[in-house]
């Protein structure tokens, strides 16, 4: 404004005039809006409670045109406003929601849902029905088995997508599902006491109580205790000497896989796999190949499982599942395939099997070239009618990152090595 209504003096100013600004209105709880767009990247993103880190605040930038354009640094009044002018946690004011998933009580997402950009062939599967497989001191997870709560089945994985609302697929966060967060998944942050390893001092952690958030005070949505929850790996070299396991993907003799891990796993129900002389599958985590993605084993594991007719008396071959449905029906499908090691020279298919292709050397030549791992049963030619992919119907993936404290620090948990933003697929020739 000119400055008819302000009077100056010697460097003061006396009397003071009011400006009424205009403000635009978001609905961000509408399915429409663009906060609410195809990429969910609007999730937690600030300190929990209030505070002028916190989740939620409004910066006010004023312009004050008495100093000239040159004088730009004084050309700007920033004025930060923090969430406790707004009451969020009281439950009034304005309805907000800048959650994905299910941590916000007034919004509801497709079950399995996922986002459309680095995920688009994808689904989300519910996570139980994990049991421990023991061999001695080694621990391994795999899913497919009898699970102890109630309603429940053999194979949740298989039969439910995920129900982001909780309502009975899985009917509660399971302490071993990633929560989405600012664009990924990520796994928790340990909540003892001191810095850093505090769930107020890293705004990523997902894993909070949102009941003090606006319309969110029910039961079911304080996360805090599953943050440092996960499931406990440990196998190593001296498994694989002791119980005939195949060698790590990278050659070399010592290696190990152990610590807290937490997990999604997805589906593949698209068929791309078919009618292309297919033999395995590419896979990179927050990347498109070797070199930009994170690294197997180090910051990933995953495990891949295939379900289809190709596996009944028609692929012989040890380790194939027989199982039924939730529509009764029988189905066939292979272990869970270990992509951190090797493929059998036999095409055994129990749970821990090899699939990295380390023999081809456009694969592995004295180092990893790619992340390529065998699926077994895409090979088959037999029967005609199931050659070529077509006795293939779905293709699972499961993957972890750890959820030690010591790899969550504030210095490291905002990298992409602590999350899953992207999975690339690519069915290949290559055997």
């Amino acid at each position: 404004e000119r400055g008819s209504n302000i009077t100056f003096s010697t460097g003061t100013v006396f009397q003071q005039q009011s400006e009424d600004f205009t403000v635009t209105n978001v609905k961000v709880n509408a399915n429409s809006d663009t906060l609410r767009g195809p990429n969910y990247h609007f999730s937690r993103d600030g300190n929990e409670g209030t505070g002028a880190t916190s989740q939620f605040y409004y910066d006010v930038k004023i312009t004050n045109n008495i100093f000239s354009e040159a004088k730009t640094n004084s050309k700007y009044y920033n004025f930060l406003v923090n969430s406790d002018a707004w009451n969020w946690g009281a439950n009034v004011g304005t309805t907000t929601n800048l959650w994905w998933d299910f941590t916000y009580n007034g919004v509801s997402f497709p079950d399995g849902k996922l986002p459309a950009v680095g995920w688009s062939n994808l689904k989300l599967k519910d996570p139980r029905g994990v049991v421990a497989v023991t061999q001695g001191t080694f621990v391994r997870y795999f899913p497919g088995y009898s699970f102890s709560g109630t309603p429940s089945t053999n194979h949740e994985w298989y039969n439910n997508n995920y129900e982001h609302n909780h309502s009975a697929n899985p009917p509660t966060l399971d302490d071993t599902q990633l929560m989405w967060c600012n664009g990924g998944f990520r796994s928790g942050f340990a909540v003892s006491s001191g810095t850093p390893y505090t769930k107020d001092t890293n705004k990523l952690n997902p894993y909070i109580d949102y009941r003090i958030y606006y319309d969110n005070n029910i039961a079911g949505k304080n996360y805090e205790s599953q943050g440092t929850r996960g499931e406990s790996w440990n196998y190593d070299n001296n498994w694989a000497t002791a119980n005939f396991g195949e060698p790590y993907y990278t050659g070399q003799n010592n290696w190990s896989i152990t610590g807290d891990y937490k997990f999604v796993t997805v589906v593949d129900e698209s068929t791309n796999w078919r009618n292309g002389n297919y033999k395995s599958v590419e896979v990179y985590v927050n990347g498109n190949n070797k070199l930009d993605s994170l690294t197997l084993g180090t910051d990933y594991i995953m495990y891949i499982c295939l379900e289809g007719p190709i596996y009944q008396t028609n692929y012989n071959t040890g380790g194939v599942h027989t199982f039924t449905n939730s529509n009764s029906q029988t189905k066939y499908r292979t272990g869970w395939l270990d992509c951190q090691l090797r493929t059998p020279t036999n095409n055994n298919v129990y749970d821990g099997t090899g699939c990295y292709i380390g023999s081809n050397q456009l694969v592995y030549n004295n180092g990893a070239l790619r992340y390529c791992f065998k699926l077994f049963g895409l090979e088959s030619q037999s029967p005609s009618n199931l050659a070529n992919g077509v006795g293939i119907d779905r293709i699972f993936y499961r993957i972890g990152i750890k959820n030690d404290p010591d790899e969550l620090d504030s210095s490291t948990y905002n990298t992409d090595a602590r999350s899953l933003k992207s999975v690339s697929i690519t069915y290949s020739t290559l055997n």
